[in-house]
């Protein structure tokens, strides 16, 4: 078998090979003896008919197809390492007419692996946000530990705003009850506007006991049947109570923490946060180095790889919506977008994901970064830290006899990364500190926040 490359451009290969005409008449008669017992004619058990009265029979062509296909795979794959190319898709092929007795030719088309170039990165300007930790921060933790411990009290006095209320309500359209306008023992916390709107100004100022009337309008966006309609609930107060914070004082740091002093408990507080925002400028920086790197290389990447990294994403965004219990028909339909559109929104990040791993695999390449023994062993104990001593031995042993070299391959990795980082000059730009703890927008956000919506209506 000879192959010759045509053409190999754009991450497209085109080569030719030829099937020496012995080869491809052995291939025929490999598909003449697994075909035969298809076929009887007169005089002949199924099976056992000759193939030459077959071809006479039904021509010459008969088993050519499953000849070529006899032939394909190994041709294909010889072909490719003799070529020293790397497909990333299943190839074109087009055969040319066959002559008996003469070599048959083979054309494949064929998407092949990148070869990307790397571009001048070393020095490279990049802008990332600046984190820090602030006082306002320290503040609000010290406010989220509070709210977790506090009390709910009974109080006798007027309902005010943020009072927590248990009520009784029944709603009435035109003096009719309706399906779903009835609970006993409800907590609605007042000013939360978790209600249809109105009704929770209108318990301000009654008391536990008191027995009313509320009216309000519902939404127009509201509920097709209740929709733009007035509306009477008859409500009863039967508690009301309030949130009572613990003070932020020495006390209250001993009952919440191993500190003695609220000053201690504040500085912890502000330790953990810096971890958190050292973390975050890490993985900024990368991800800001990474997307830098593409941006002053050379590369492209055919569709079908694109295609199938999609397949991928799709899987686990599948996933996600899984796990927060959300099947994909639902998902769809809240988003009001079909498969397709879906898919088409995630090729943007399955085309820079697989532009990342392919500039990050050459630049490996480039820098050969050693990972040591010792090295991996400290991966590993990290690795075992959280699992019970009587477990460890057994998973260090599993993943050194199963994964060891993939976690050195991403040891590599994080180590060019990190080379990057370094060859790179950083210019923090401040940002909106409110939005500190957010994370990239995705669609498993949009669909929890549209669920959310819907189950709030």
């Amino acid at each position: 078998m000879s192959a010759v490359l045509v053409s190999k451009e754009n991450n497209q290969a085109v080569f030719t090979v030829e099937i020496p005409a012995e080869d491809f008449r052995k291939a025929i008669q490999t598909a003449y003896t697994k075909n035969k017992h298809h076929f009887s004619l007169p005089g002949f058990r199924k099976g056992k008919v000759p193939r030459s009265m077959l071809e006479r029979n039904y021509g010459a062509d008969l088993f050519y197809e499953d000849a070529i296909n006899e032939v394909l795979p190994k041709a294909f794959d010889d072909a490719v390492e003799e070529l020293s190319l790397f497909p990333v898709a299943q190839p074109e092929v087009d055969v040319d007419d066959i002559e008996k007795d003469k070599d048959l030719k083979i054309k494949f088309t064929v998407d092949v692996k990148p070869e990307p170039v790397l571009g001048d990165y070393e020095g490279q300007e990049v802008e990332v946000h600046k984190y820090e930790v602030t006082d306002e921060q320290v503040d609000r933790q010290l406010e989220e530990q509070r709210e977790q411990n506090a009390r709910m009290v009974p109080v006798e006095r007027e309902a005010k705003d943020a009072d927590i209320a248990t009520i009784d309500f029944k709603g009435f359209v035109n003096d009719e009850p309706f399906d779903g306008g009835e609970a006993e023992d409800y907590e609605l916390t007042l000013g939360s506007g978790s209600f249809i709107p109105g009704f929770e100004e209108q318990l301000i100022g009654h008391k536990s006991g008191d027995s009313f009337a509320v009216n309000v309008t519902f939404p127009e966006d509201y509920h097709e049947n209740l929709a733009g309609k007035e509306a009477r609930f008859d409500v009863v107060i039967k508690q009301l109570r309030e949130k009572q914070l613990p003070d932020a004082d020495d006390d209250f740091a001993m009952d919440v923490s191993d500190f003695d002093t609220l000053d201690e408990y504040k500085a912890d507080i502000r330790a953990k946060l810096q971890e958190e925002v050292d973390k975050r400028k890490k993985i900024e920086r990368e991800n800001a180095a990474v997307q830098k790197l593409i941006e002053v290389s050379e590369i492209s990447v055919p569709a079908s790889m694109v295609d199938h990294q999609i397949d991928h994403e799709y899987q686990d965004l599948e996933r996600d919506m899984a796990q927060m219990g959300i099947g994909m028909d639902q998902y769809m339909k809240i988003l009001q977008k079909d498969m397709d559109a879906v898919r088409e929104e995630l090729r943007p990040k399955a085309e820079q994901r697989l532009k990342a791993d392919l500039l990050l695999e050459e630049l490996k390449k480039k820098l050969e970064p050693e990972v040591t023994d010792e090295e991996m062993d400290a991966q590993l104990e990290e690795m075992v830290a959280e699992m019970a001593d009587d477990q460890k031995e057994e998973y260090r042993k599993f993943l050194r006899e199963h994964h060891m070299e993939a976690l050195k391959e991403n040891r590599k990795t994080q180590k060019a990364v990190e080379a990057l980082v370094a060859s790179m000059q950083f210019t923090e730009v401040e940002h909106d500190h409110d939005h500190d703890h957010d994370h990239e927008h995705d669609h498993a956000d949009e669909a929890e926040a549209s669920e959310s919506q819907e189950e709030n209506e």
